[in-house]
């Protein structure tokens, strides 16, 4: 082994020293920390606090050896050999980094705890701990465990792997509704949204009871009603019968299946083998009653009345979420054009203390734009976490890395070498290394300039004093005018105005992705827009695909209509995976929340296109009101696209395969302590995913509620399941999320629902328009070739006809002389634009070339229709005219607005007594860390301003400036702030106590 001493050659020394004075030690004495609070050991768990998963781990690891691969930590090594975590003593004798879970320490003298032994008890304490959800538990208090007096819950959260105060997990089943804003504005948002939509769906559908009664009734349909429960009450038409029509057009299936003006082959016969007898289904059921369109359309209006309402809830539930759970944004303004060069926090500490009427500044954070900078880094921690999972005793001494690289190298063979361009190995890892710590070096010596400035103030009328006076939005600020200020005071440095708004939250900001400019992210936006319609496209085709070949005999219709809506149910819960992939891979996002709104668009525009307009497109249109028999008819399509969705979407929830998988099959053959916690971090969830998958279900109800008024209870049905299996994840398998805004739910009120309802007024008024769904209207009396009895035989002999192959013997057609002769007669107001064939409004009185009300409609519909196209066509200018509105206020309020009041109401509370401050402090995820890693000074801040405990490490342990320190120390540079909280090339984030003296 190297000189572990050498600053020269260390790798690993940079990454996890210490420093002599830190603010979240905890003492060895007693198993105390510096303020009396008893560390607790996690490994201590009430066996009925446990979940249900770490129970059977336990079980499992006591019956089987064959399940615990890894060594529990029970051996001590001295500190030269312990190169992951080998920490400098502080004049205590105690390190930081070797408090555990449990709250014990080693002898402070020679060991130290052997990170390379992992122990599966402690990665599962790490999961309910750190990975999920808890709240504080106040009833027990003190250091011998005495119970309080019993008082009401109030589920305070607890800071993931908070260690001195007991906490408990949620319940996923008694944890009341208002707590969910606790998880992050957006999480509450999106169950207060379900809740809301479960209610409107379930009225919506007993009002359309009058409907669903009628199409089940024999006045609509004749014929033996269909048999599944779910069709029952959907204008499913199984009455029909075979009339002449000699002019009419009929397809095989080697002609394709759907083509304007022909018939598919299932309602195309001719007779006694003549193939100029043409014959062609009619449907006998009557769906043109007034009292019908009435009612789906007093349905509409509810709807549009509904989610107004639904805005107003919203809003209300926004403010006592907000009210219920202060953060740093409540406190807050951020500059986002800030001098670049004002870096100096006590430079705008006494800015705004003498020019806002002394208003108190605690946090000051100026974020330079070193994005590549912190990248580098972050990837060269991971480089090192790479080769410690591949050897966990392996020396990162520079020198020992070369030597042990060049030894694998020499010994590869041929096989070995090819496996190593796919599956990387230490001597790959090391040269990335290398090349990444020449790299930071480099990187580290440029000046990067202040882009961002968030302030923190004491109180939370200080910061809307400040937005009061200053907030003059982004183009007035960007032309510098004086004038626009109310005072010339407030121009900063005498000669600034600066640009300040409300900031995002601290966990919602990205900070490696802040300084994306809007033309970057709008080219961006586009290439991945483009890539979600073609996939859009290509699912479609593979959904025409599936069904078209299921025409053939073998295919019983039951496997084609199930086949294509598993196909779409299948592509819709696979389509978010690639999302987030090209998301991440392609687009700058500066916040979480934008993340998500870029999310919620593509995954809610491939799952409103594929569950409702695919179907609509592919399915004839003379086989819209098919039964489920056939395998053809859409309403079947949709309602097993409803079950399967149903089916699918909750059990992959529910069973949770890949998290178990990791935490069962994965994490007991890890090799470090780090790699195994990170197989426990839980599930990942989008919440743009959970609106999207919402939003596509409500849609489908929507779309198709003319047809299929009880799509409205399925709708309702589907969502309860998802309400409560969400619920259940988010408090027992999904991972802690940033807690993003209101940004989605916003979207979603704002733009979603009134396009949906518009799109809903809009699709009825078509629905109700094409009654009776055949194409075709008498038009003379039958000639004399039709005179008759004629036996039917399939146009298609490939694939017969469902109508004739139906009956055991061969169908005999009977017409008299005064019976009617029938042509073809488009009712499709959406027939192909290029035959000029689509009309709009879909109304009695629209008129052209290829389409004519007049000859198939019943005076009733002519009027209903009438009534009911020109509403939808006004429902939809109004709707075109309040989304225009609304993205015009938002965006002249960015640009040229003031500041608004709150929906919040003051709490008093000082910034600087909250216990959870989690303030603005930059940091960058990482897929091998189980923390953020902090990408500016540690030292000097007060431990509550991040967002995470580690208790087996300070927070100094994810400190990347010390990384630039240990590899600057060799230079000159290093030394020229030596006596500073600044390190070149990162951000700088300095605290004020209540009193005004640093801390």
């Amino acid at each position: 082994m190297g000189d572990r001493n050498s600053s020269d050659n260390a790798v690993d020394r940079d990454c996890y020293d210490d420093d002599d004075n830190h603010d979240d030690k905890i003492d060895d004495d007693g198993g105390d920390d510096d303020n009396g609070k008893v560390v607790l050991d996690f490994l201590d768990d009430a066996t009925n606090e446990m979940t249900l998963g770490r129970r059977i781990a336990l079980c499992l690891m006591n019956q089987s050896k064959t399940y615990d691969f890894a060594t529990v930590a029970d051996e001590s090594i001295e500190i030269e050999d312990a190169p992951d975590v080998a920490v400098k003593k502080d004049t205590a004798g105690t390190s930081e980094d070797n408090v555990f879970m449990d709250g014990s320490s080693f002898d402070k003298e020679t060991t130290h705890y052997d990170d390379k032994k992992p122990d599966l008890r402690r990665g599962w304490a790490y999961f309910e701990h750190a990975a999920l959800y808890r709240y504080r538990d106040e009833s027990i208090v003190g250091n011998h465990g005495k119970k309080k007096k019993k008082t009401k819950k109030n589920y305070e959260l607890a800071v993931a792997g908070e260690h001195t105060v007991p906490t408990k997990l949620y319940s996923p089943f008694w944890t009341p509704h208002k707590q969910l804003g606790n998880f992050g504005l957006g999480i509450g948002l999106y169950f207060s949204t379900l809740r809301a939509m479960i209610v409107t769906t379930l009225l919506c559908g007993l009002l359309s009871l009058y409907n669903i009664i009628y199409f089940a009734s024999d006045e609509y349909d004749s014929a033996p009603k269909v048999k599944s429960l779910f069709l029952w009450g959907s204008a499913i038409c199984s009455s029909t019968t075979w009339v002449p029509c000699p002019t009419c057009q009929c397809l095989t299936i080697t002609k394709g299946y759907t083509k304007f003006g022909y018939f598919p082959p299932d309602r195309c016969a001719y007779g006694n083998d003549n193939e100029e007898l043409i014959f062609v289904v009619r449907n006998d059921c009557d769906g043109t009653a007034w009292q019908l369109a009435a009612t789906n359309f007093g349905v509409v209006v509810f709807m549009l009345i509904a989610i107004m309402f639904i805005g107003w809830h919203l809003r209300r539930e926004e403010k006592e979420f907000s009210k219920n759970h202060l953060t740093a944004q409540n406190y807050s303004i951020q500059i986002t054009d800030p001098p670049h060069d004002a870096k100096d926090p006590e430079e705008w500490q006494r800015y705004f203390n003498e020019k806002c009427d002394g208003v108190q500044v605690t946090v000051c954070t100026c974020a330079v734009h070193n994005d590549l900078l912190v990248q580098t880094l972050v990837e060269r921690r991971e480089r090192i976490r790479y080769i410690q999972a591949i050897q966990p005793d392996i020396s990162l001494d520079l020198i020992d890395l070369a030597r042990i690289s060049a030894e694998i190298w020499r010994e590869r063979g041929f096989l070995q070498r090819l496996v190593s361009k796919i599956s990387p190995g230490i001597p790959e890892h090391f040269s990335r290394l290398a090349l990444l710590n020449m790299k930071v070096e480099g990187l580290s010596q440029l000046e990067y300039p202040v882009t961002n400035v968030f302030v923190t103030f004491e109180t939370e009328k200080d910061q809307q004093h400040v937005l009061e006076m200053l907030m003059v939005g982004t183009k007035r600020a960007k032309k510098n005018n004086p004038t626009v200020l109310s005072d010339p005071k407030y121009l900063f440095r005498g000669e600034h105005v600066l640009a300040i708004c409300e900031p995002m939250a601290p966990s919602d900001i990205r900070w490696t992705a802040l300084n994306a400019g809007r033309a970057q992210r709008v080219k961006e936006l586009l290439i991945t827009t483009f890539i979600t319609l073609f996939l859009i496209f290509l699912t479609a085709f593979l959904v025409y695909f599936a069904f078209s070949n299921g025409k053939d005999k073998k295919y019983n219709n039951t496997t084609k209509v199930f086949g294509s809506a598993v196909i779409i149910s299948i592509c819709n819960q696979s389509f978010p995976l690639f999302a987030k992939l090209l998301t991440n891979s392609v687009e700058s996002h500066p916040s979480e929340s934008s993340k998500q709104g870029s999310l919620y668009y593509k995954i809610a525009l491939f799952r409103w296109m594929n569950s409702t307009v695919v179907f609509l497109m592919i399915t004839p249109f003379t086989q819209t009101l098919t039964d489920d028999t056939s395998g053809d008819g859409l309403i079947p399509k949709m309602k097993a696209l409803f079950i399967t969705n149903m089916v699918i979407s909750t059990t992959l929830a529910l069973t949770d395969l890949g998290g178990h998988f990791r935490r069962h099959i994965m994490a007991p053959r890890k090799k470090t302590q780090d790699a195994m916690n990170i197989c426990f971090q839980g599930s990942t969830y989008e919440l743009a995913e959970r609106y999207s998958d919402m939003t596509m279900i409500l849609f489908m109800a929507l779309f198709y509620c003319s047809i299929f008024p009880a799509a409205f209870f399925l709708c309702a049905i589907n969502l309860t399941l998802k309400y409560v299996v969400d619920k259940f994840n988010l408090l027992r398998t999904w991972k802690i999320a940033p807690h993003i805004g209101s940004k989605v739910s916003k979207f979603s009120r704002l733009y979603f629902f009134p396009m949906a309802v518009v799109i809903m007024a809009i699709l009825c008024s078509y629905f109700w328009s094409s009654f009776p769904f055949d194409d075709i209207c008498s038009t003379e009396v039958v000639d004399e070739n039709y005179i008759g009895e004629f036996e039917l035989t399939p146009f298609d002999k490939e694939t017969g006809s469902y109508y004739l192959d139906a009956n055991e013997t061969k169908l005999i057609v009977t017409s008299a002389a005064n019976d009617p002769l029938y042509s073809f007669c488009n009712q499709d107001f959406m027939a192909p634009s290029t035959l000029g064939g689509f009309s709009f409004p879909f109304a009695g009185t629209t008129q052209n070339k290829i389409i004519d009300p007049d000859s198939y409609m019943t005076p009733e519909q002519l009027i209903s229709t009438t009534y009911f196209g020109w509403s939808a066509f006004a429902i939809l200018i109004l709707g075109i005219v309040k989304i225009v509105w609304t993205f015009f206020h938002h965006w002249k309020r960015n640009m040229y607005g003031r500041y608004e009041a709150p929906l919040r109401d003051f709490q008093g509370i000082p910034y600087s007594a909250l216990e959870k401050k989690s303030g603005y402090v930059p940091k960058a995820n990482s897929d091998v860390f189980a923390y953020p890693l902090i990408a500016c000074k540690v030292r000097g801040l007060n431990a509550a301003l991040f967002d995470f405990t580690d208790s087996r490490r300070s927070h100094k342990f994810y400190d990347l400036t010390l990384d630039v320190e240990k590899l600057l120390s060799r230079s000159a540079m290093s030394s020229k702030e030596e006596d500073d909280l600044l390190v070149p090339g990162f951000s700088v984030v300095k605290y004020w106590s209540a009193s005004s003296e640093e801390k």
